[in-house]
């Protein structure tokens, strides 16, 4: 039987966040001194997070997508990939999302443990441009992570843009051109302009997902189509290789149709990514719960999911917690 909320939502789409360490400090995403990072001892171990995803399969989750932090600099992803890919078998898919710094690495390995599709975070295809919004300089490893991603067997490659007026809002063509030439996915993200961020960098920095549009429209021959593809409403090239799409957090949300839970790295279930609702999985875990006592904690967590993003609904401003904490 599946986790189904309050609201009849069924749950099919877990996040699993591995690890709260980056190798990049994203204005949106972290302060540029990083953030105080767990204990070890604090983090949920490879076979805890299995247990617990395990659990969430046998009820229905077909999709699980490995996060962080950086997802590859978690010691053991490889091998908590394998392990999960071969439980779900032909019931669903495991994915990942990374940053591409570490990928030309780790590809090939990823392919063999069972990822079928793999996200790439990756803001600017100017170097200086990727220097400014990661605060660290490593766009060369990122673009040869993107490289070696369209080079490997692949079932699709997706790019998220988060997209920054005055750092990246003038460089849309350039990736929609890089969709167009290569058989990737480039999704345009809104910014989510939560936390300590003034009013006036909240201002000057977002970029509507209706603008976004407009540029899509006024730079490429696109078809939009009718189905949206998770979250992401989706522009075929015409004449490419490639896609595009705008996901809406802030402009347009999707909470009617949420279908996810999040695992945090600290062993926290998040019922939303901007609710302060969570349930601590990790304490009962390492106390001897039984599989069944883990599933009625699942169960309340699922219940918690809220109707509408919180942050939206009550006009807060603040992040629960820092993204790389929860996995995005």
């Amino acid at each position: 039987m599946s986790f189904v909320d309050k609201f009849g939502r069924e749950v099919t789409y877990l996040r699993i966040s591995v690890t709260d360490k980056c190798n990049l400090r994203c204005i949106y995403c972290m302060p540029e001194e990083g953030v105080k990072l767990l204990p070890h001892r604090e983090i949920l171990r490879i076979e805890e997070i299995v247990r617990i995803a395990k659990i969430f399969i046998d009820h229905g989750v077909k999709k699980i997508r490995i996060t962080g932090g950086e997802t590859l600099v978690r010691k053991g992803v490889i091998t908590l990939i394998k392990e999960l890919a071969n439980y779900m078998g032909d019931r669903g898919e495991v994915t990942i999302t990374t940053n591409g710094t570490l990928l030309e690495e780790f590809g090939e390995a990823l392919v063999k443990a069972g990822v079928k599709r793999i996200n790439i975070g990756i803001d600017s295809l100017v170097p200086v441009n990727f220097s400014r919004m990661t605060r660290r300089d490593r766009f060369r490893e990122a673009i040869r992570g993107v490289k070696k991603a369209l080079e490997l067997p692949f079932e699709k490659v997706k790019l998220n843009v988060v997209v920054l007026r005055n750092y990246n809002f003038e460089e849309l063509e350039d990736f929609l051109i890089l969709a167009r030439e290569y058989p990737l996915e480039v999704r345009f993200i809104e910014y989510m302009p939560f936390g300590n961020v003034s009013s006036e960098a909240k201002e000057n920095l977002f970029v509507s997902g209706k603008e976004i549009e407009r540029v899509i429209l006024e730079k490429m021959k696109v078809e939009r189509e009718e189905e949206m593809e998770g979250v992401s409403r989706m522009y075929r090239i015409v004449g490419g290789k490639g896609k595009a799409g705008i996901i809406t957090p802030m402009t347009a949300h999707f909470c009617e149709n949420c279908n996810r839970m999040r695992l945090t790295a600290n062993g926290y279930l998040r019922p939303c990514l901007f609710s302060r609702e969570m349930i601590d999985v990790k304490t009962p875990l390492r106390s001897g719960a039984s599989d069944g006592e883990l599933e009625k904690i699942i169960e309340k967590a699922v219940n918690l999911k809220p109707r509408i993003n919180p942050l939206l609904e009550n006009g807060e401003t603040s992040l629960p917690c820092p993204m790389s904490f929860i996995g995005g």
